[in-house]
């Protein structure tokens, strides 16, 4: 297990002082400079609750690295930080969040460490919606539209006094008996289509 510490020699020539006290688990081999000062500048933002811009070149290991480094800011201080939201513009760069979360996790697994830990990953309506009729759309503006034309406030304003219009049920329904089924410490890619399947 890669640990930094701020001890180890592994971690090339930077000051031992700035990642002291926080053992941060790396799936790989190798850690890039770069990954090492981003964590550093990371874990300086946590400690002093603040909020920063990071800025690393496409395929130096942004992803691992903040993973990497929250995962074990969270597993050291739980009452501090509870949460970790990971926003993304395209689905497939939130399925490869989800994929270093599971590599993560695993790695931690395999050096018999217990990380308690939920992900959930949702993406979009293309993927989580159930209606048998909207989920038989391919294009997502005609999915939009559709969904839209049954769930909009007014639609269902005015399903209330006229019951021919037509709602989405599942929507309707969600807040009175749907429930999301997540198992502790497990990282799931919730995709509703699959769970009814």
């Amino acid at each position: 297990m890669r640990v930094c510490s701020g001890t180890s020699s592994d971690w090339y020539d930077f000051p031992v002082d700035k990642c002291r006290r926080l053992a941060c688990a790396l799936p790989y081999d190798y850690i890039y400079p770069e990954q090492y000062m981003y964590m550093v500048e990371l874990k300086r933002t946590l400690d002093a609750k603040g909020h920063c811009a990071l800025e690393m070149p496409s395929g130096t290991g942004k992803t691992v690295s903040l993973l990497s480094l929250i995962v074990a800011y969270m597993q050291a201080n739980p009452l501090e930080v509870t949460k970790l939201i990971y926003c993304s513009r395209t689905v497939s760069e939130l399925e490869k969040v989800v994929e270093e979360l599971k590599n993560l996790v695993k790695f931690y697994e395999e050096s018999e460490e217990k990380l308690k830990i939920v992900g959930l990953a949702l993406s979009s309506r293309k993927n989580l919606c159930i209606h048998p009729e909207v989920s038989q759309e391919r294009e997502g503006k005609s999915m939009d539209g559709l969904c839209h034309k049954m769930t909009s406030s007014f639609i269902r304003v005015k399903r209330k006094s006229d019951p021919t219009v037509p709602v989405c049920d599942f929507y309707e329904c969600y807040n009175s008996d749907a429930e999301l089924r997540i198992t502790r410490d497990k990282v799931h890619t919730h995709n509703m289509r699959s769970d009814t399947e």
